[in-house]
């Protein structure tokens, strides 16, 4: 998946679009490190038989019904964390990879994409370890940050070095960042009909945990243990469980329905704040009004100083791509910035020869024209600010007295 042209996922056969896996060597994972093996599924159906779990029943009052989002309808806060895509159309498209995903993971694995999306002075400080807010507790929930168990180290970090996927489907941009190592935890969501899906792409290529002594310590050192990460220059030598994204990564995956505040609100607080969030080929829909909502969303989950970064293909509904820039533009709480072509990473979306070096995206250039039916865009959140801990505490405070909106 290297290759200049295999990131185009558009005119595969059937066969790898719906029933193979797609097998991703991410440009920026650590050395020795497997690529990721992203199970796919042409319909929700067959996800459920492949993961082998039920999506949660839908409710007689389905809010959103028919409305092919990923967006709750005219719902309270207070609504429950039920399926509102049993016979939404929108979701069978989440269990595919497509163009955007792959583009997206491929440029933000890039380090020094990510040091410059995580420069940001005025993002505060969090400790991850000293969180003690839960996911949702719902049965599509895990509980903390753990996919493999309760006792999985996070890394302790004074930096909030995390991640918010929205609208994840495989989750194939989220984990295509974890399998760096940069990240200290990664967050994949979507409808609650999707998480199983995602689960089961996450714990797959999620190292686990090593065994631990009586006082908590990893009982036996090995190069690339967890509690550091492994240099890019430095293999991976701990071959008795070498997986794509190391230990001292944590992924988690909530559902997150947009423009419900409860789904915002029961989020760890280092994730309902992330330093990045991230979207791929979201604004799949002519409906306005999801588009309002996920923009909603965007606005309560990234923070000051935060960053947005969504990649899209204008192929499908450039109206809908360009309503959810301009309701994320205005008022002024973001600043834009579009991606140029050469600073995609190379071989996915940025074109491979002997020009690189010196070429810089103009109009009309070959890479313009190579690049045009995609637009990766990096929103940075410079006013006004996310959903605050005191916010979220009322609304889980309104949830649990039964308060209606």
């Amino acid at each position: 998946m290297g290759d200049t042209d295999g990131w185009r996922r558009a005119a595969l056969d059937y066969r790898s679009k719906f029933e193979e896996d797609f097998v991703f060597s991410v440009p920026g994972a650590l050395e020795g490190a497997p690529p990721l093996r992203i199970a796919q599924a042409p319909s929700a159906t067959a996800a459920e038989k492949r993961v082998g779990c039920l999506r949660p029943a839908a409710p007689a009052d389905r809010r959103g019904a028919g409305s092919s989002s990923r967006g709750a309808g005219p719902a309270s806060s207070s609504s429950p964390a039920v399926s509102d895509d049993a016979e939404d159309p929108i979701p069978a498209t989440g269990f595919t990879v497509w163009d955007a995903g792959v583009l997206l993971g491929a440029y933000v694995s890039q380090p020094e994409v990510w040091r410059r999306l995580t420069t940001a002075a005025d993002v505060p400080p969090r400790k991850l370890e000293d969180d003690d807010a839960i996911f949702a507790s719902t049965r599509s929930t895990l509980r903390g940050l753990s996919l493999t168990g309760s006792n999985e180290p996070v890394r302790p970090s004074d930096e909030r070095l995390t991640v918010l996927e929205l609208g994840a489907g495989t989750g194939v941009a989220g984990l295509a960042l974890a399998s760096t190592g940069l990240p200290s935890a990664v967050a994949l969501t979507d409808l609650p009909g999707v998480c199983a899906f995602l689960r089961h792409n996450a714990a797959r290529n999620k190292a686990a945990p090593p065994p631990r002594d009586g006082f908590g310590k990893i009982a036996k050192e090995r190069t690339g243990s967890p509690g550091r990460s492994v240099g890019r220059s430095q293999k991976r030598t701990d071959t008795a469980d070498v997986a794509a994204i190391p230990t001292d990564v944590a992924v988690a995956v909530a559902p997150l329905r947009w423009g419900v505040e409860t789904d915002i609100a029961n989020l760890r607080a280092a994730f309902r704040n992330p330093r990045v969030v991230l979207g791929a080929d979201l604004a799949y829909t002519e409906n306005a009004a999801v588009v309002e909502k996920l923009a909603a969303t965007v606005r309560a989950c990234v923070p000051r100083g935060g960053v947005a970064v969504f990649a899209s293909c204008r192929d499908h509904r450039p109206e809908s791509v360009d309503l959810l820039e301009a309701l994320l533009l205005e008022g002024g709480a973001f600043e834009a910035r579009r991606v140029r072509g050469d600073e995609l990473a190379p071989g996915f979306g940025r074109r491979v020869g002997p020009r690189d070096e010196d070429e810089r995206e103009g109009e009309g250039s070959q890479t313009a024209r190579e690049f045009e039916s995609f637009r990766v865009v990096e929103f940075r959140r410079v006013a006004g600010d996310a959903m605050s801990d005191a916010e979220a505490e009322a609304i889980r405070a309104r949830d649990a007295r039964g308060d209606v909106r």
